[in-house]
């Protein structure tokens, strides 16, 4: 029988280095290495060797969520490594996926950001910073690059509300408390409700789940302090969209002041596979908030949002179509990859594939 710490471990080990870690009743570990997926061991898993894996490990309360709901998300730390479980129901039996959560991004040029950009974003030190994406587009890892950057730089005091925790931070210059929904707290609302009260500058809330966490998120960055967030949307302007519509149609005027007020930045990215080293990189679209897009948030004019960001490089923002086109240009994807990435080709229209280009933001 498997022993689940064991092969959390050996995700570690520096001949295996896995990034992922699958069970299954019926087939044997599997783990991600250099993407591939590899099996591990002789015996297949059973259901009774999954039963025991759950006993040993959670606590009763998540094995009722999984009975309740098919599934839950968890976090645990094995020595000084994190890993970002989801547990789950699979044609009558039971599924785990672990995920190894790395030290949180040193800086954002390691992540292939546009650092100057995001920099002068944060120095703004206050208001609603939204990374949104598809799920698995890393906007996790974004946001922790940014609570990582505070931290270095900054003397803060930082709430996190997460669920789960997926990068634990060291205090440097910052004050940081990380607070994992279901074990410090019962719900993101009422980590937020506390949040409020813990003398903070800067809330991390893992992700904006319903008009309630939105709500408070939206007033507390109205109110000076630095919020920041994630959701899931595929574009900056889609972005507001979804904010609006966790909301009843007779509150959304009061919720467009509002966030027309609290809003900083939106941060928008999918993650491409450079065909030239192989990696992973982001593609973004960042909306930053000015005059004339709070104008345009109030006057419920988002369609227009698109064109101001387009234009608006002064003011540091980025489409996608800007942000693949650098791509294209130092050979990460070819112009027909670029195209099938944006709502708006017509931005890559004279973009010159050239492999020996610089690549700079």
């Amino acid at each position: 029988m498997y022993n689940f710490i064991k092969l959390l471990e050996l995700m570690n080990d520096k001949d295996v280095n896995a990034t992922d870690l699958h069970l299954k009743v019926g087939l044997r570990p599997a783990y991600r290495i250099n993407k591939q997926l590899v099996f591990f061991g002789k015996e297949v898993l059973t259901m009774e060797n999954m039963i025991q894996i759950l006993k040993e490990n959670f606590d009763p309360k998540y094995l009722k969520e999984l009975e309740l709901n098919g599934s839950f998300d968890y976090g645990i730390s094995v020595g000084n490594i994190r890993f970002r479980l989801n547990v789950f129901k699979t044609q009558g039996a039971i599924g785990i996926s672990a995920r190894k959560i790395l030290e949180p991004p040193s800086n954002f040029d390691s992540l292939n950001l546009p650092s100057e950009l995001i920099e002068k974003i944060i120095q703004k030190q206050k208001g609603l910073i939204i990374i949104s994406g598809v799920a698995g587009s890393g906007k996790t890892t974004t946001a922790a690059a940014i609570i990582e950057y505070i931290n270095q730089n900054l003397a803060k005091r930082i709430v996190t509300i997460e669920d789960p925790i997926e990068y634990v931070f060291t205090d440097n210059k910052s004050f940081i408390t990380q607070r994992e929904v279901g074990i410090d707290t019962p719900s993101f609302e009422r980590g937020l409700r506390d949040a409020l009260r813990q003398d903070p500058d800067i809330i991390f809330l893992g992700e904006l789940r319903d008009s309630q966490s939105a709500w408070i998120a939206i007033n507390a960055a109205e109110t000076g302090h630095m919020v920041i967030t994630t959701i899931h949307s595929d574009t900056t302007t889609k972005t507001i969209y979804r904010i609006m519509d966790m909301f009843k149609e007779e509150q959304r005027d009061i919720v467009r002041e509002a966030l027309m007020n609290s809003m900083t930045a939106i941060i928008c990215q999918k993650l491409i596979t450079s065909i030239k080293t192989g990696n992973l990189m982001p593609v973004v679209e960042i909306m930053v908030s000015t005059p004339t897009i709070r104008g345009l948030i109030r006057d419920n004019d988002l369609p227009k949002i698109y064109e101001y960001i387009l234009n608006g490089e002064y003011d540091g923002m980025i489409t996608f179509g800007k942000s693949l086109k650098k791509l294209v240009e130092e050979g990460h994807i070819t112009r027909n990859m670029a195209i099938t990435l944006t709502e708006h080709p017509e931005e890559l229209m004279h973009t010159q594939e050239n492999k020996d280009s610089g690549f700079l933001w």
